[in-house]
């Protein structure tokens, strides 16, 4: 892409500074202890994501464990993204993991047209 330099010529923009990509994905941590853990009456837990909106119209949002082996906690603990904030998205489990849940979280960038 190019962007206009202010004084009639012309520059690369700069990707996630002049324009934002339509995807990305970032590496976040459900964990077990501390301030930001599960919350064990409602089993939630909100985590920080960077870039994500929180108009749901904006963005699809798609959370995968990186552990994907048989048995792993997202699986069997019934773990569900099930809100998203600015910068935030929130999590509930049928079951509190015992191990912390590493997860990918990809955001498509949408056009609704309702």
């Amino acid at each position: 892409l190019i962007k206009g330099d202010g004084s009639g010529g012309l520059a690369a923009a700069t990707p996630e500074t002049d324009y934002a990509s339509p995807v990305f994905m970032r590496k976040v941590t459900l964990v077990t202890t501390g301030a930001w853990s599960w919350n064990y009456n409602n089993k939630q837990q909100s985590v920080t994501v960077p870039g994500v909106l929180a108009d749901t119209t904006k963005q699809c949002i798609y959370p995968a464990p990186v552990d994907t082996s048989y048995d792993n906690a997202w699986d069997t603990c019934g773990i569900k993204c099930v809100a998203q904030g600015a910068n935030s998205l929130t999590f509930q489990c049928s079951e509190i993991p015992t191990v912390a849940v590493d997860v990918y979280v990809t955001v498509i960038t949408l056009s609704y047209k309702g």
